[in-house]
């Protein structure tokens, strides 16, 4: 059994505290209290890992390679079809769905800003290399003023997208890079249910974590078009850096 401090507890679950700063759903307990050492046994809420780089190296080549951790199959939308769903949170959200070749198969925002956005690309991105068609909207965020050399990027998906194998081989990458602009990436994995549950409303899942760590019947769901992530993580209090754990790209 493990231990940890009581965070919060709800109807159907209670979330824990460990003493490593993860953030677990247990089992509800009755005698449970807010601040009080318990034993549970249970599976993480939510996790992060970071991919920091303060001088971020060739974008092209950064994100093509970045990229590859979040394709495994996930039958969401065309169950034959679509192979990964990549969810890019830049302040717009900006969702890409591809095939098993790494094709876009299509792509939506879940703002009005990531919609103008996508406009002002004179492109079509149905059929091209995931990697292109990420590039291309990184360098339009950079043309609009919406990216700068301190921005920071998320790149949310899916628990079941996180395969530790491909993770570990992201410091390996950092000698195919140069030195060319300094950003801050962020792998984020969240529960299948948020993602679902975040989609039929049109809210950016990791934008809905942040919302739901706080209290909801003060923080509104609606407040996501008004707040970037770094915006909400401000507001919330949510321990992002604490959950983190850190790659640096050398």
């Amino acid at each position: 059994m493990k231990k940890g401090v009581v965070m919060e507890v709800r109807n159907r679950h209670i979330v824990v505290m460990t003493k490593d700063g993860e953030f677990i759903r247990a089992k509800p307990d009755e005698h449970a209290h807010v601040g009080e050492e318990v034993e549970f046994s249970s599976f993480p809420l939510y996790s992060f890992y970071r991919i920091v780089d303060k001088k971020l190296y060739s974008m092209p080549l950064a994100f093509t390679l970045i990229l590859l951790l979040f394709l495994p199959l996930w039958p969401l939308v065309q169950p034959s079809k679509v192979h990964g769903i990549i969810l890019l949170d830049m302040n717009p959200s900006i969702e890409m769905a591809v095939n098993e070749e790494y094709e876009v198969l299509y792509t939506s925002s879940y703002d009005r800003e990531g919609e103008t956005l996508l406009a002002d690309i004179d492109a079509s991105f149905k059929g091209m290399n995931v990697s292109r068609a990420t590039n291309i909207i990184l360098e339009e965020g950079y043309e609009q003023g919406i990216l700068n050399d301190t921005s920071s990027v998320y790149l949310t998906s899916p628990r079941a997208f996180n395969d530790p194998v491909i993770t570990n081989q992201i410091g390996d990458w950092s000698s195919d890079l140069s030195n060319e602009m300094g950003l801050s990436i962020y792998s984020v994995y969240v529960e299948d249910e948020l993602v679902e549950k975040a989609r039929k409303q049109a809210v950016s899942p990791l934008k809905m974590l942040l919302l739901s760590y706080y209290n909801q019947d003060v923080f509104d769901d609606s407040l996501s078009d008004q707040y970037s992530v770094n915006e909400l993580i401000d507001l919330t209090g949510f321990p992002l850096e604490e959950l983190t754990d850190v790659t640096v790209i050398k």
